[in-house]
């Protein structure tokens, strides 16, 4: 019984943050000076370039093959699935509200820090993806390196949605990574 309330629980918070994230396609950027508290207010609606959404099936295809390739298996596809997922929704073409770009909505700049000094790129869904995953490899790395030990999860993806600098001054970001575990929860694969 209580395994049931806990699964209605995680839905209704995932249909609650997919509610939220109507307005805006993104988690809003938590820089120097914003409350954290103040951050899930609602934003513009993002710029969405009518062209289609990705299969999930084919995103997972690409996931797969940079993960065995470029990242030698580091990650689990279901936690960069989640993020395409609660991030763009599977929509290449996304565009947020603070100028994040493409399936895993990276900023412009980060996307130049990792490799790819043309954010028009990052609407490919195969180079949207390759930069998403660096930065989520970048982000374990860096935390791993500043915090002594493995981020929890909380932390790591807290830290990919609201930078690395508000997780280290002791941001929690709960709400998006429940959105996190309910959509990897909830992603079914053939």
């Amino acid at each position: 019984m209580l395994g049931a309330v806990a699964l209605v629980a995680a839905g209704y918070l995932l249909w609650r943050y997919m509610q939220q994230a109507a307005a805006s396609t993104v988690a809003p950027d938590v820089g120097a000076g914003v409350d954290p508290a103040q951050a899930w207010q609602p934003q513009q609606p993002a710029q969405v370039v009518p062209v289609g959404n990705i299969d999930p099936q084919a995103a997972l295809d690409i996931v797969n093959t940079l993960n065995a390739g470029e990242f030698g298996g580091f990650f689990d596809p279901r936690d960069v699935m989640a993020v395409i997922a609660v991030e763009s929704r599977f929509n290449p073409r996304a565009v947020g509200s603070s100028g994040e770009i493409g399936l895993m909505q990276v900023m412009p700049a980060t996307a130049r820090d990792r490799g790819f000094p043309d954010p028009a790129a990052l609407f490919d869904p195969v180079e949207g993806i390759r930069a998403g995953m660096r930065q989520l490899k970048w982000t374990w790395d860096y935390l791993r390196q500043r915090l002594g030990a493995d981020p929890t999860e909380l932390q790591w993806f807290g830290a990919y949605n609201a930078g690395v600098g508000n997780i280290l001054r002791g941001y929690q970001n709960v709400r998006y990574y429940g959105a996190i575990v309910t959509a990897r929860d909830n992603l079914a694969f053939t």
